[in-house]
């Protein structure tokens, strides 16, 4: 079960993607916060000036403007503040270059993108209700 102030961050610039994740974990987990950045710049931005709480989980697109998720990846694995954050790259992409990429450079999970909500919120729903979410 998700605990009560669980926070995630979502980097994703396609609106439909945000909204079907939204509706999806919202749907499993209402008490989950979701705070949403629009490309990897605004994420590493709001990541370096929160002066509280950090995000329980980042979801990460690779594909976006400004920073791509690639690069975004790399620069929160070297700020040792965010060592403990679970990341889990979200993405279209089944590319194996791109997913051993991501392991290569820190990412904790990698999924893709599935083609129905059914299917997206089949997958939160076994992560978030597990004994370990989406945890190390």
């Amino acid at each position: 079960m998700v605990k009560e102030d669980f926070q995630v961050v979502l980097a994703e610039d396609d609106y439909d993607d945000i909204e079907l994740f939204t509706k999806a974990i919202l749907e499993i987990s209402p008490n989950v916060s979701i705070d949403v950045t629009r490309d990897g710049m605004e994420l590493i931005d709001r990541l370096n000036n929160i002066d509280k709480k950090l995000p329980d989980i980042i979801f990460l697109d690779l594909n976006m403007p400004a920073i791509d998720g690639f690069d975004s990846l790399k620069l929160i694995r070297i700020n040792e503040k965010f060592d403990t954050i679970p990341i889990v790259i979200f993405t279209t992409s089944n590319r194996y270059a791109d997913i051993k990429n991501a392991y290569t450079n820190g990412a904790d999970f990698y999924i893709q993108k599935p083609n129905s909500y059914k299917d997206l919120f089949e997958i939160f729903e076994n992560q978030l209700h597990s004994s370990t979410g989406f945890q190390q």
